[in-house]
């Protein structure tokens, strides 16, 4: 594996290659928004790359999750396989295979032990992250799955894909699934609410359908895009939520008794996700290979990240750090502070 670190906003560029026998270490120092960029070309060794669909290429990276606590990453793609990695050196230190199609989504209990992963095959696999192991097929069904989201308290899974079913499986029991269904039968987006009462589903049709979990009862639904909903997050205190949109939109929308709601139009780019970074900061990615910062309640973008060269699939965020992966078969790990102004300003040492 080759790790890359590219500084194009400060004029350096450095290429660091690291023998497997001499690890090397990374300390960063930062002040504002966008301080480094850490890219993770994944190199594969040929014989580890005799599936199909990437025997000539790099996979490209459709799913990533940052370890909630800790100081992993794991990213997934169109080679069936989700990779663990350790954010502090840069190294791959497990590949997890069991997938037949491509993975399209990961996500990490909130403890951090767990990773589930989904994808075209229609499998959720769960995986001990410290024994690197499978824990096997925890639901599956006949469609592709899009995406998964995990409940606050990692009690409830839900997954969304080619169907208009949103399946909620009971992680304490999984054979026991609750299954809301929504207005479209191609869904990609799923989220909870911080306090867990409310799941959101959206997909083709650009409608957004928001269940109470306990009642299973539909408590808000609407058109809010003229294309696909590719992602959606609660912000706040779970009476806000963000949508992200193909027809190159954010969709803003109180769920409280005045249930305002306002678009956001973000130019060029045809949204492909969106991830909270902050109280009111979310970061939303797409075709136009950025990232772009918007704060939510003054209605304007605040920065804008720059680096990929492909569509950027896939965000996750936890303190600090924010992780992207891309088309372009690279993973970008961002440092955020949100406390302060977006200057661009980074040190390496070796």
């Amino acid at each position: 594996m080759r790790l890359v670190c590219a500084y194009s906003d400060f004029g350096l560029e450095q290429e660091m290659a690291r023998a497997e026998s001499h690890p090397y270490s990374l300390r960063i120092q930062h002040a504002g928004y966008v301080v480094l960029s850490i890219v993770f070309l994944l190199v594969m060794l040929s014989q580890l790359m005799a599936q199909e669909p990437t025997t000539e290429r790099d996979p490209v990276i459709s799913a990533v999750a940052i370890q909630p606590g800790g100081d992993l990453m794991v990213t997934a793609g169109d080679d069936h396989v989700v990779r663990i990695w350790n954010l502090a050196t840069g190294e791959q230190t497990h590949q997890l295979e069991g997938h037949t199609d491509w993975i399209r989504t990961v996500v990490f209990s909130q403890d951090g032990e767990f990773v589930y992963s989904a994808g075209n095959d229609g499998q959720v696999r769960k995986w001990d992250v410290a024994q690197a192991h499978s824990m096997g097929v925890v639901f599956s069904t006949n469609h592709a799955i899009a995406r998964l989201a995990i409940s606050p308290n990692s009690t409830h899974l839900a997954a969304v894909g080619f169907s208009n079913e949103v399946a909620l499986v009971d992680l304490r029991s999984p054979d026991h699934v609750t299954r809301f269904v929504a207005t479209c039968n191609d869904l990609h987006a799923i989220g909870f609410s911080p306090d867990e009462q409310f799941l959101a589903a959206a997909g083709r049709d650009g409608f957004v359908t928001v269940w109470n979990i306990q009642s299973k009862e539909i408590v808000a639904q609407q058109k809010c895009h003229t294309r696909r909903v590719r992602d959606l997050c609660f912000i706040g205190d779970s009476t806000t939520l963000v949508s992200a949109s193909e027809d190159r939109t954010l969709f803003v929308w109180n769920l409280g008794a005045e249930s305002k709601s306002r678009t956001l139009m973000l130019g060029a780019m045809k949204a492909m996700a969106v991830e909270v970074c902050g109280t009111n900061l979310v970061a939303v990615a797409g075709t136009d290979n950025t990232i772009r910062l918007w704060n939510i309640a003054e209605e304007r973008e605040i920065d804008r990240l720059h680096g990929h060269t492909g569509s950027v699939t896939s965000l996750d965020h936890h303190e600090d750090r924010l992780v992207s992966g891309s088309y372009d078969t690279s993973v970008r790990l961002w440092r955020l502070d949100p406390d302060q102004a977006p200057i661009r300003s980074a040190k390496l040492e070796e």
